[in-house]
């Protein structure tokens, strides 16, 4: 299925020691300025299962899966990760005076030169992040995702600001994530085509 990723490694595999979901919410409770936005929030994430999390703005889809990664704190509730994690906020994170190398010390230079080549990124190597479009933001966050090589991918709106191309690259890297039994979990007001996932509605827990 992917053509293109004949000169990069294949993504790690998952243990297959573990067993279970990967990911467990019980009875969540998530407030924003104090106010509950859901409650009773409960579902699971197993391996080789992509979840896109629905539901209106500011339903509480954004805080939803900060409380996942452990970023803020439920205000009741469980959250259980049997792996680790990799988070994607509707932001970068890059540090924008840093240039795009700069920002994957960590990464073999090999790899880091064939996701950069995979989003068309190679030429924005010694590139300070501050120059960069909304797009090439967006894949360079996505190929930090990618570099980690963790189990679980949380995602906040991977879509935005791609190009046609883009996405169905990333929606390919989906594919191939869940085929190695990774779990993805995403929220999108761009709802993807080609790609099978089950969908979580936040509004049945809402309290708006």
């Amino acid at each position: 299925m992917l053509d293109d990723f004949q000169e990069i490694e294949n993504m790690n595999e998952l243990d297959r020691s573990v067993s279970g979901p990967l990911l467990s919410l019980s009875m969540l409770q998530i407030k924003r300025a104090g106010r509950v936005l859901a409650k009773n929030i409960s579902f699971a994430a197993s391996p080789g299962e992509i979840l896109y999390i629905k539901g209106p703005n500011g339903c509480g889809k954004s805080t939803l899966l900060r409380v996942m990664c452990g970023l803020i704190h439920p205000t009741e509730g469980t959250v259980r990760r049997k792996e680790q994690h990799s988070y994607l906020s509707h932001q970068s994170g890059l540090d924008p005076f840093l240039t795009v190398k700069d920002c994957f010390l960590s990464a073999s230079e090999e790899d880091l030169i064939a996701w950069l080549s995979h989003f068309n990124l190679k030429s924005k190597k010694t590139s300070y992040v501050q120059s960069l479009s909304q797009g090439q933001l967006r894949a360079l966050a996505l190929v930090r995702v990618i570099l980690e090589a963790n189990p679980i991918w949380v995602l906040d709106e991977p879509f935005d600001a791609l190009d046609d191309e883009a996405r169905g690259k990333v929606i390919n890297l989906f594919l191939e994530h869940k085929k190695t039994g990774g779990t993805i979990i995403f929220t999108s007001h761009i709802v993807p085509e080609g790609l099978e996932y089950r969908t979580i509605c936040l509004k049945q827990w809402s309290q708006m």
